[in-house]
């Protein structure tokens, strides 16, 4: 059997080889000749806008409603029509043939004149293009940035952009949605001053990118100058001017964090040990959690680089609630100036002394550390006085308004008083 066939197969092999490839030019010439007629859909061809001034130049704008992209259908010979691509193709509207219902006809071209002889556009998928008119208006948005990326150890990088604003054009909806423009600027591992050109974008109120055509930025990109600074870490130090409404006292401030870093010219960080932060309040009557805001502290050609950018402050605010009272005779006062051609008589026996404190504060509280004295720096004759008792100035301390019953003589009168006395005494 094998025999056979490769007998049947190499017998006369040159002439059924031959013969094969005669029958191939055969039906390529026949091919040739007749070049049938045939049908080609080529999709999603863009559709080309000319004459826009039309449009624009009466200070308005437009968005497409339909008819963005067409698809058509060729027919003509294969030769003609086969391998057509929308590359080939020309789809345009003219504005200048913008109708009352905002429609303009769709026109489709074959690009290379020649073709376009032998070949016959069968249908179209859209003939027009459907627009929205609106009035054009513009505004001018804020350019703020966003940077991505820290820069290099030890170095702190201030952004600033220009221009700070830039005019938005559109229809009134589509430029009253953008909130600001933002250009997102890369400090990763940057160790020194520079400028870049960056792209800036719009976004809404919820900080989303709008994307939009129908929103025109009058430039896509704004330059972004990157200042680089050196960073210094200090320790916060807090100066208080509090006082507290009667009958209250405060206790020691606590506050967080302790120590903040800035970044600025190094001839500036040099002469900063600390940053001296100060805090007033008046008549507190109830514990205080305050914050302060650093910026307000930190040189001007500085930057805060720590986040938050405030301290936390706390004093507790205590009531003196707890009293203590003392029964202290007239010579326990101190005597402040008492003219020495007057004398003192006591009228009042006891002074009791009442003072209101913490718990802490009168528990193990002596006369000996109030202060108490009497001051007649005013009295200039003779005479029955009412005089207030003073005290030591102290935090924790609140005194009872107490006052003294005083006598002031002169010293002759009360020898000549004794003598009398005296004399009645040997006369009886």
């Amino acid at each position: 059997m094998k025999e056979f066939l490769k007998r049947f197969i190499l017998h006369n092999i040159w002439t059924k080889l031959f013969s094969i490839l005669l029958a191939v030019v055969a039906w390529a010439s026949i091919m040739n000749v007749s070049d049938p007629y045939i049908s080609v859909t080529i999709r999603n061809i863009s559709v080309q806008k000319e004459n826009e001034a039309t449009v624009t130049d009466e200070n308005m704008i437009y968005d497409v409603v339909s008819g963005e992209t067409v698809t058509v259908t060729y027919n003509g010979p294969r030769s003609s029509v086969q391998g057509l691509s929308a590359d080939d193709i020309l789809a345009y509207v003219d504005l200048q043939e913008l109708s009352i219902t905002n429609s303009c006809p769709i026109h489709v071209e074959l690009k290379d004149k020649d073709r376009a002889q032998n070949v016959k556009l069968t249908s179209k998928s859209v003939e027009v293009m459907k627009l929205s008119l609106e009035q054009m208006v513009k505004e001018n948005k804020q350019v703020v940035y966003e940077t991505v990326g820290t820069p290099a150890s030890g170095v702190y990088a201030e952004i600033s952009v220009s221009p700070t604003t830039l005019e938005v054009y559109g229809s009134e909806n589509a430029v009253s949605s953008v909130e600001r423009l933002v250009a997102k600027v890369d400090i990763q591992d940057v160790s020194s001053t520079s400028t870049v050109s960056v792209e800036v974008y719009p976004v809404n109120s919820a900080g989303e990118k709008i994307e939009s055509s129908a929103i025109t930025i009058e430039k896509k990109k704004v330059e972004a100058t990157i200042t680089t600074f050196p960073t210094k870490n200090v320790n916060i130090v807090i100066e208080t001017n509090i006082s507290a409404m009667k009958g209250f006292t405060y206790s020691e401030l606590k506050f967080a964090p302790d120590s903040v870093t800035i970044a600025g010219p190094i001839t500036t960080l040099n002469k900063i040990s600390e940053l001296k932060v100060t805090y007033e309040k008046e008549n507190v009557n109830e514990t205080i959690n305050d914050n302060i805001n650093l910026s307000e502290y930190i040189p001007e050609d500085c930057y805060l680089v720590s986040t938050p950018d405030f301290v936390s402050v706390m004093i507790p605010v205590l009531i003196l609630d707890q009293n203590k009272r003392f029964e202290l005779k007239l010579e326990d006062i101190e005597i402040k100036n008492l003219d020495p051609k007057f004398k003192l008589k006591n009228v009042s026996d006891e002074l009791t002394v009442s003072v209101w404190g913490t718990e802490e504060s009168v528990a193990e509280l002596e006369a000996g550390q109030l202060g108490l004295y009497l001051d007649f720096s005013d009295i200039l004759e003779v005479g029955d006085y009412k005089i207030s008792l003073g005290h030591k100035d102290v935090k924790d301390l609140m005194f009872d308004e107490i006052e003294a019953d005083v006598v002031i003589i002169e010293p002759k009168e009360e020898n000549k008083t004794e003598h009398q006395n005296e004399h009645e005494n040997g006369e009886e």
